[in-house]
């Protein structure tokens, strides 16, 4: 989280309407899959990208967190459902005010937030996932925050 209210870098709408954005951490720039500066959106015979972007940028025994938007059209909302081992838990909209993204993409109103169920509290591995409701889009992990987990009761 630190990264992000720190260190999120908004380059601009490019003429095409592609969404560019960069996360700098430890040294390291890393771009949201699908991005306008991704090989797909420079090569002439690359499926056209998806347009959401977002990243799920928080996942502790408690909560996955993150968001997520459709830059084609970011006055409208999502919906993201959360799986675990692939079982749908929760459908919630990405709605929630993200300071970090206030005033600098879109509406800022991109936030998603789940509560992990307790039975999920096992001390077994789990994978999660987390999907924009409709759509065959599944919202990537941010750098250092992992799909799976483990934990105590």
């Amino acid at each position: 989280m630190k990264c992000l209210s720190k260190n999120w870098v908004i380059v601009a709408l490019a003429a095409t309407g592609l969404f560019l954005q960069a996360c700098t951490h430890e040294g390291k720039s890393y771009s949201v899959p699908g991005g306008a500066n991704s090989s797909s959106a420079t090569s002439p015979t690359a499926p056209a990208a998806l347009p959401y972007y977002g990243v799920v940028d928080r996942r502790d025994c408690e909560t996955v967190g993150g968001w997520v938007m459709n830059s084609a059209k970011p006055e409208e909302g999502l919906k993201v459902e959360l799986y675990v081992d692939d079982k749908l838990i929760e459908t919630l909209p990405a709605q929630t005010v993200r300071q970090d993204l206030t005033n600098k993409v879109g509406t800022g109103r991109y936030g998603f937030s789940f509560k992990i169920p307790a039975s999920y509290k096992d001390e077994k591995q789990h994978e999660i996932r987390v999907k924009v409701v409709g759509e065959n889009y599944t919202v990537p992990f941010f750098e250092g925050v992992f799909s799976n987990f483990v934990c105590k009761p």
